[in-house]
């Protein structure tokens, strides 16, 4: 299989972190479209095992938590008399925790 020479494949990846579109980075590089895909693919595993190896017994330091509020179809108070509410109308409530560790 041919792969792209090591300065090709920085320039895509830095294309595209800088925000550039995947058809922009082919054009740029002068590369295929599938190609870039194919190098995107490679980079995000290649990024998710060095994060899984690394990051390793970190403990929880300042944990933030909030909720949000929404609702399904309609509010708690109006679901009395709306037409046919599906049996999970009225408020959603998401809960949330978060850690800043060392994540992307």
């Amino acid at each position: 299989m041919n792969r792209l020479p090591l300065h090709k494949r920085t320039q895509l990846l830095h294309l595209l972190c800088e925000g550039s579109s995947l058809r922009v980075a082919g054009r740029v590089a002068g590369t295929a479209f599938n190609t870039v895909l194919k190098l995107q693919v490679d980079a995000g595993l290649a990024c998710d095992n060095f994060h899984d190896e690394q990051v390793r017994n970190i403990q929880p330091g300042l944990v933030q938590c909030d909720e949000l509020w929404s609702f399904c179809y309609a509010k708690k108070l109006k679901v009395e008399n709306a037409k046919a509410p599906p049996p999970e109308a009225g408020d959603v409530w998401t809960w949330t925790a978060i850690d800043p560790i060392p994540s992307w």
